[in-house]
């Protein structure tokens, strides 16, 4: 599995775009991103690859988290069935670091971490095989802050949207 994360959209999945959009018209209205902007309508040929993360502000370290240096503890609010069934579980409602053993926690969650210190969008990408599958896919992600809505501090980042496109690698190859 390689995975790489990085603040630069260049070169990103063309069908990534409507979700890119509803960022881009956020910041063009002098505003960050909330929950309530997300029109799934806009994007619903995405929604079975699209994730919810909720956002943890200042929670105490997981058993394998980085430590007290950790600022934000990350849960699944909501999984796109597409991931369910490539993963073959559905851990809506866990947190990440029950989910995922150390080496891939830390990988999943630089993303994350990286949203929340940019306070904008993050590209991840990279090659990933599914248990129970011989199957192997190229993944280009990207990765939205969103600001609650009604909360003492409306600018607080309390979760981040989502949306992986899969290719698998005999499709690359047609």
């Amino acid at each position: 599995m390689s995975y790489i994360v990085e603040a630069t959209l260049n070169g990103l999945d063309q069908r990534l775009m409507p979700v890119l959009d509803l960022w881009q018209r956020a910041v063009e209205a002098g505003r960050p991103l909330r929950r309530r902007d997300l029109d799934p309508l806009a994007f619903h040929h995405l929604l079975a690859t699209s994730y919810l993360v909720d956002v943890v502000h200042h929670a105490p370290a997981a058993s394998h988290d980085a430590g007290p240096r950790r600022r934000c503890r990350y849960r699944y609010r909501l999984i796109g069935s597409r991931i369910v069934e490539r993963l073959g579980r559905d851990r809506t409602g866990w947190w990440l670091d029950e989910v995922y053993p150390p080496e891939t926690f830390r990988m999943v969650v630089e993303s994350f971490d990286e949203v929340v210190r940019r306070r904008a969008p993050v590209r991840s990408r990279g090659d990933t095989g599914f248990a129970g599958s011989r199957a192997h896919y190229l993944f280009d992600a990207l990765e939205l802050p969103l600001v609650g809505d009604g909360m003492d501090d409306p600018d607080r980042i309390t979760a981040i949207f989502g949306v992986l496109c899969l290719t698998l690698w005999s499709e690359l190859e047609r």
